[in-house]
Formats: C-alpha cells, structure tokens, sequence
C-alpha cells in the first residue's frame, strides 16, 4: 500500500497507473511521428495534448474500475472493461484532438493514434491482469508458525494474488 495524500492504494494499482500513463504518452507521441515525420518537429506541440489524453484515459479507467485488482474476475469480464474503456477514451481522443488541438497542428492521424495507443495498452493490461508477467509484482508472504492456525491463514489467502513462500517454525506454536 502506497499513502497518496489522506488515503492509502494498492501499489499494484499505483505502478498500473503510471505504466499506462507512460506508455499513452510515449506512444502517442511516437505513433505521431511514425504516420507523419513532421509531427516529429512538432512533438512540443503535441506533447501538452498527448499528456492531456492519458491522464484523462486514466481518469476514465479509474472511474469503470479498470484498475481494480480483483482475482475472482473473469476474462470476459476483463475483456468487457477494456472495451469500454477504449470507447469512452474514444470520445476523450475526439474531444482532444478534433475540438481542442489547435488549427495549426496538421492532425489528421492525431486520433488513429490515440486509438493506436489506446489498444497497446488495452493489451497490456488484459494481458497483465490475466496471468502475464505474474512474478513482477506478486506479493509473497512468509506465515510464522506452523500448526492448524498457520493452515487457517494459508487456506484463506487461497485464492488472492498472494504467493505463500513457506512456513517458519515459531517456539510456542504447535508444531
């Protein structure tokens, strides 16, 4: 649990929400250059509104539960929030660069890569929820003791995100 301001968060949540805003700014900015090398030139530019897209993408994930670690949920279900959250961050993609972006910026391919991104990391989190790079941020414990209340603790942490490492001998546990 990591303290933000007056309330504490999963740290598995926290590095969740900053890979995704990393990994919406970075890849708006290079799918820009990628479809238009002039954007390139530009990315000062672009850079304001691309930050401006990920932290309102994030916002929306965070407001469907995107980023809510729960261990008992499907992958259809998972599946279900990442399509949702592509579509409103959609409308977000739109707002920003159809309405907002300045006349001056040729944006053209500005939403195809938001939509782009958008699905990178639709991808990466599904992916990640689902069983992907499941060692980086396991949680292993160590349960002191090795008598019928250490196999109490060890049946009900069956289940969660928690990876049991073993059991330590304790004097003055059952044995």
């Amino acid at each position: 649990m990591i303290r933000v301001f007056s309330h504490w968060v999963p740290s598995k949540s926290v590095f969740q929400i900053l890979f995704d805003l990393i990994l919406l700014f970075s890849l708006m900015l290079l799918a820009a250059a990628w479809f238009n090398p002039e954007h390139l030139r530009s990315a000062g530019i672009i850079a304001p509104y691309a930050l401006v897209f990920a932290l309102t993408t994030i916002a929306l994930n965070k407001v469907i539960g995107f980023y809510e670690h729960d261990v008992k949920r499907a992958l259809s279900q998972t599946l279900a929030l990442a399509i949702v959250s592509v579509l409103l961050a959609m409308f977000a993609a739109y707002g920003i660069f159809g309405i907002i972006a300045k006349p001056s910026i040729q944006h053209d391919l500005l939403p195809l890569s938001a939509l782009l991104a958008l699905g990178v990391m639709a991808g990466v989190r599904v992916y990640t929820d689902h069983g992907g790079w499941q060692g980086i941020l396991a949680r292993r414990v160590m349960i002191l003791g090795t008598g019928a209340e250490a196999a109490m603790v060890e049946r009900s942490l069956d289940g969660t995100d928690v990876e049991i490492v073993g059991f330590y001998p304790v004097r003055g546990t059952e044995g």
